[in-house]
């Protein structure tokens, strides 16, 4: 059974004149499953019905201006992509106390695959959704002006039908005039020195998240924010994982790599990721890879929530 989100009196946040570039979300339409399926600093994520259809229903408790303004941001540049690799948004509802953003539904998010899951992650398979991701990367970095996202890690980036889409989610720090927003793990030495970042900075990301699949190990874990910053601004980068196919492991490097201008584009890094992938060997009918195999890791530390 599913619960509707109370209908609000108060107006809805505008968009600086005329109608929302989305769809209007009538709170009666929608019914929430509970238990929440994640939480967020201003909210919840519900899984949820929508017409009929199954979607994702982020629900904000945060009524604050700053926080519907926010939310109003992220959505302006949401509502405007439009790619198999972007998670789509079908509409949204800023009206207190119903507000809430409704997309489509990913059966897991990857940092739940890989870390809260036992499933196989066969090496053709991490470098699909490596692929898959910087085919996404590519888009947003290709739009006028370029989105740059900012917060590539294995939580924002969601899995559906087995896998076999992969869709990047969460374009909250888009608009964020902060020089060092992000997440720790995953970022970039420039976002730490608040110096001036371009698209590069979701390429380094990118590594990071390649490196995790791989080994299954939280990027980080157990260090605190400040520790990670001076690893990273000095050179430092998690161990790579010994079984990591050597194309890719020396792709890993020029996407992690110190310097901006020598790491790849998202293009780039796309081209580079298909053609290791077709170098790989395909999945048998037994559901295991016909060839190496990733090693199985006995011990899968979760790490802190990001």
């Amino acid at each position: 059974a599913g619960e509707a989100i109370p209908a609000g009196a108060p107006a809805p946040v505008g968009t600086g004149g005329g109608s929302a570039p989305w769809l209007p979300i009538s709170t009666s339409e929608l019914q929430l499953q509970q238990p929440p399926i994640a939480h967020g600093a201003m909210g919840a994520i519900h899984a949820a019905t929508w017409k009929g259809k199954p979607v994702a229903a982020k629900v904000l408790h945060d009524f604050s201006k700053g926080a519907l303004q926010a939310l109003k941001e992220e959505l302006l540049v949401h509502a405007r992509l439009a790619h198999p690799n972007i998670v789509t948004l079908f509409g949204a509802n800023l009206t207190p106390p119903g507000c809430c953003v409704v997309m489509e539904k990913a059966e897991s998010s990857l940092f739940e695959r890989v870390h809260n899951s036992n499933a196989d992650l066969d090496r053709r398979l991490v470098v699909h959704i490596a692929e898959q991701v910087a085919t996404g990367l590519w888009y947003l970095h290709s739009r006028e002006p370029p989105i740059v996202h900012r917060d590539i890690k294995s939580h924002n980036i969601l899995l559906l039908h087995e896998a076999s889409a992969v869709k990047i989610c969460d374009f909250g720090l888009v608009p964020s005039k902060e020089p060092t927003a992000g997440t720790p793990n995953y970022m970039a030495p420039e976002l730490f020195e608040a110096k001036y970042f371009d698209c590069s900075v979701d390429v380094f990301a990118l590594g990071v998240v390649l490196n995790e699949m791989f080994a299954r190990e939280v990027p980080w874990d157990g260090y605190q924010p400040l520790d990670i910053k001076d690893k990273v601004v000095e050179g430092e980068r998690p161990p790579v994982c010994k079984t990591m196919p050597t194309a890719a492991q020396s792709l890993l490097q020029r996407l992690w790599h110190q310097s901006t201008k020598l790491r790849p584009t998202s293009e780039e890094a796309a081209s580079a990721l298909r053609d290791i992938e077709d170098s790989l060997p395909r999945v048998g009918s037994s559901g295991r890879p016909m060839g190496d195999t990733l090693d199985d890791f006995s011990s899968l530390r979760l790490g802190q929530t990001m």
